[in-house]
């Protein structure tokens, strides 16, 4: 885990050295945003998901740290995810007209997070039912993120967006839309 957040530290400060190079071309912001995801066992509500995003000419460079907790209570399936975190690496192209951008990439990233079994009452609490959970199981592995990202810009530091993404390996496939605000140098 540690390695990994050097990496991006270190993809952080290179990227901002090329950024003095050429200072016309490049764009660089920050997205901080919060979506919905689905599994293959069902779907959830999640939240913080933050992005560090170079863009140079017609290609975008992205480090990513997502963490995404399961606000929903809906799913009854005998594991449910209760949260899960994604960090990694990607590389695409954008397509840009203007004030707005299209852009698809794909990278490596590590995958980690819990998934909780079904409730049971315990009666063992002063209060009558204190409600734990039957079972953890935790997960790791490695990802290919895939992702679309569209983005408006407002200002020349500020604007919005979404990001459409998937997640395939071979534990289990994740895909979500995170809609999110963007600051940064857009010009």
């Amino acid at each position: 885990m540690k390695k990994i957040i050097i990496i991006l530290v270190l993809t952080l400060i290179i990227n901002r050295v090329n950024c003095q190079q050429d200072e016309k071309s490049n764009k660089y912001w920050f997205d901080l945003g919060c979506g919905a995801f689905a599994w293959n066992r069902g779907y959830g509500i999640s939240i913080l998901g933050l992005d560090y995003n170079y863009a140079l000419k017609k290609n975008i460079f992205n480090c990513k740290v997502e963490y995404h907790e399961n606000l929903s209570d809906i799913l009854k399936d005998p594991y449910r995810i209760q949260y899960f975190y994604n960090i990694g690496i990607l590389y695409g192209r954008r397509l840009s007209e203007r004030r707005r951008f299209l852009s698809f990439s794909s990278g490596i990233s590590f995958l980690g997070g819990q998934l909780i079994g079904n409730f049971i009452k315990n009666e063992s609490t002063w209060f009558s039912g204190y409600i734990d959970f039957e079972d953890y199981k935790k997960f790791y592995t490695l990802n290919i993120p895939i992702e679309a990202q569209y983005n408006v810009q407002i200002t020349s530091h500020f604007g919005w967006g979404m990001i459409a993404f998937i997640n395939l390996n071979n534990k289990l496939i994740l895909g979500g839309l995170l809609f999110n605000l963007k600051w940064g140098k857009f010009e």
